[in-house]
């Protein structure tokens, strides 16, 4: 199962996500009203927005790679 682009690439990862979006997915696995996370990603909600900001930050700062995965978010 092809792994979701977590870097910062523009075209084809997080980078056009703002930080919030992020935060927001990753805690409740929702981004823009749909499943934002598959198996065996889930979401986090026990971590602290600041906490999910620092892991932003962080995925932020290492090299861009451009990868397209194609969403399927059906339930494996």
């Amino acid at each position: 199962m092809p792994t979701p682009n977590l870097t910062p690439d523009k075209a084809t990862g997080i980078g056009n996500w703002s930080e919030e979006k992020f935060v927001k997915a990753l805690k409740s696995g929702i981004k823009d009203g749909e499943a934002a996370l598959r198996y065996p990603m889930k979401p986090y909600p026990e971590l602290t927005d600041k906490e999910a900001a620092a892991i932003y930050k962080y995925l932020m700062s290492i090299p861009s790679i451009s990868n397209k995965v194609e969403r399927n978010l059906t339930p494996q």
